[in-house]
């Protein structure tokens, strides 16, 4: 298994952009004030935690851009704590 460094905020504008979601709604969602969307998406990291509430607000797992298959399949859950 091959790790990838991406750059998680532009992942998530581009996800953000093709879900027609706003991005006060998307605040809304994962728990951030409208203004903070914006320091958000120009981070190249994120807490797992905060990605993991990203990913299910978007319906979209971005933890599976950070692997690369070589071989077999490979499966990333997100789970645990409270929402």
């Amino acid at each position: 298994m091959e790790i990838k460094k991406i750059h998680v905020g532009e992942s998530i504008k581009r996800h953000l952009h093709s879900s027609n979601l706003s991005k006060a709604a998307f605040a809304r969602l994962i728990g951030l004030s409208p203004q903070n969307v914006n320091s958000l998406l120009s981070r190249d990291s994120l807490e797992t935690k905060r990605l993991a509430k990203i990913s299910e607000a978007l319906n979209y797992n971005f933890f599976a851009e950070f692997v690369t298959q070589s071989g077999g399949d490979v499966s990333v859950t997100a789970s645990g704590g409270s929402h």
